[in-house]
């Protein structure tokens, strides 16, 4: 019965063990809701550009849930465009749209302590956007 007793408790320490140190180990958290703004950035092939795809600047929002990105906006024509991919532990991000000629428009970043900043490339990379946005107060 004593030796029973021992391996009870000992299997309990191991298991306070592993659950303390399984917790040490969580990378951060970058999960939440962010929003902020697509400025349009200057390009030498904008000169006399007057594409109605590129706005000068427009809203932006982003939902992180378990590492998976999605950053959404309204185009020109009130369509929602999507863009999905991930975060990591280090807050770099990458996320990718299927447009509709069946080619992708990237975006990529970094989350930091003030929110995040990237770029992103958008109707045949005419129209690149920098992108700035904060986590929204929960």
């Amino acid at each position: 019965m004593r030796r029973l007793c021992t391996t009870c408790a000992l299997a309990a320490v191991i298991l306070v063990a592993i659950a303390d140190g399984a917790h040490a180990q969580q990378p951060p958290t970058h999960d939440g809701a962010y929003t902020g703004s697509m400025t349009l950035m200057e390009t030498t092939s904008q000169a006399g550009n007057t594409e109605q795809a590129c706005v000068a600047q427009r809203p932006v929002n982003m939902t992180i849930q378990n590492g998976v990105v999605t950053i959404y906006y309204t185009n020109w024509g009130g369509n929602t465009i999507h863009y999905r991919g991930a975060v990591n532990a280090a807050g770099g991000l990458n996320a990718t749209h299927l447009n509709g000629d069946g080619s992708r428009s990237l975006l990529s970043g970094r989350i930091d302590g003030s929110g995040f900043t990237g770029q992103m490339e958008r109707d045949k990379q005419m129209c690149p956007y920098r992108i700035s946005m904060s986590r929204r107060a929960a």
